[in-house]
């Protein structure tokens, strides 16, 4: 079986950086120099994003929703919105799975992303699935992630 997901065009690059986060009884900072307790751990990151490409461009801001299981396993909900530079608003939304590099603060991800818009000028990411590829760096608190449709 192939460990490789066939992707076909490159939607978007993205930068950016968390602005902000929220714990639920335990600091991100503990999670990343001790052991995940049994019942998990859960944070919302409010971030900011540049992204860039050849099919999708603009501002990007939003929450992402993450649960850690105690074995280190972490699934991620987020929303968020792309405006582009000519001033249209894209609902963004997604899922992932991500997994620690060893005992570093770089996490990696894969994700599903699904767009919605009324705007006539693009409309057509309205028809879209899109495969994710993330890096995080939680100690700094900055991602980069490529889209590109499934």
């Amino acid at each position: 079986m192939s460990e490789s997901i066939l992707v076909h065009e490159h939607l978007y690059d993205a930068k950016g950086q968390i602005t902000k986060t929220v714990d639920f009884g335990v600091r991100l900072e503990t999670t990343l120099r001790t052991t995940i307790p049994p019942e998990g751990v859960r944070f919302d990151f409010h971030w900011n994003a540049e992204a860039t490409g050849p099919k999708l461009k603009g501002k990007m801001e939003g929450t992402t929703y993450g649960y850690t299981r105690a074995d280190g396993l972490a699934s991620v909900e987020w929303r968020g919105v792309l405006t582009t530079p000519e001033g249209d608003r894209i609902a963004v939304e997604g899922d992932a799975v991500t997994v620690r590099q060893g005992e570093s603060p770089i996490f990696q991800q894969r994700e599903t992303v699904r767009f919605h818009t009324a705007s006539p000028n693009y409309s057509w990411v309205n028809r879209v699935s899109v495969v994710g590829v993330n890096k995080i760096d939680l100690s700094t608190g900055r991602f980069e992630m490529q889209g590109y449709e499934a």
